[in-house]
């Protein structure tokens, strides 16, 4: 599997764009009626990265019991609830 493009990524609103770390273009959001619509999808779109990032960190601590920082279950809890925030 491929590696996605450098996080973190963020949304250029004026150029309906989500941007890598680099500044590379990852796509190009289609524009409509519903603009409370689009921006949501910009946030998640943009926010991915580090969901997949936290999903994987968190998971790792259940499945194995372990984490490099031994993070606790309201530390997860937390990680969890501040990639959702980002992506929302």
């Amino acid at each position: 599997m491929s590696a996605h493009t450098e996080s973190p990524w963020r949304w250029d609103r004026e150029r309906d764009q989500i941007l890598g770390a680099n500044g590379s273009v990852i796509c190009k959001l289609a524009t409509g009626e519903d603009r409370k619509e689009e921006d949501a999808n910009a946030r998640l779109i943009a926010g991915s990265p580090a969901l997949l990032a936290t999903c994987k960190r968190v998971l790792k601590a259940i499945h194995w019991g372990v984490t490099d920082d031994r993070m606790s279950d309201e530390q997860q809890a937390a990680l969890l609830k501040a990639a959702i925030e980002k992506a929302e």
